[in-house]
């Protein structure tokens, strides 16, 4: 019988190079409020997509929203706008208990493009003008910040 040792490392060193290897970011998703309105904002690096899906990481109750997907109209270069509703009603639809995640999906065999977890919470937060997203460098972390931070940090 082999010691651990041998087998442990070139199972770190062959995740170390899959790692290395993977693709950079595909797109970011951010949710933007204008005048009310709740409209998520998809920025992709490569490739394009196709729908948007908000979907709750947990058991919801009865009677909130459970899952959702959109259509995405084509882009404005490379992004995607989705007006989703009245930002509070919406809100309101979603569990207090639950998180939902959310993605764009690519329609080729691309990698989809994450956004934020929302919470009612954090929605109901958020004032006019506001942008909600998501970033993975330096660290992963949600920001609530202008159209032009979530532009800056999209592909980054």
């Amino acid at each position: 019988m082999r010691p651990p040792i041998t087998l442990v490392a070139p199972t770190v060193a062959a995740l170390t190079l899959l790692t290395a290897c993977s693709p950079p970011v595909t797109g970011a998703i951010g949710f933007s409020v204008e005048k009310g309105r709740l409209v998520a904002i998809v920025h992709m690096c490569e490739g394009t997509a196709q729908q948007l899906q908000i979907v709750p990481e947990g058991d919801v109750s009865d009677g909130f929203f459970e899952r959702q997907f959109w259509d995405l109209s084509p882009a404005d270069g490379n992004e995607y706008r989705l007006d989703i509703g009245d930002l509070d009603a919406f809100g309101s639809a979603l569990d207090p208990d639950v998180s939902y995640s959310t993605s764009a999906e690519p329609h080729d065999d691309s990698r989809s493009a994450r956004g934020p977890n929302l919470t009612a919470a954090d929605l109901a937060g958020l004032d006019d003008g506001d942008v909600f997203y998501r970033v993975i460098e330096p660290e992963v972390a949600t920001l609530a910040g202008t159209l032009d931070d979530f532009r800056a940090a999209a592909c980054a």
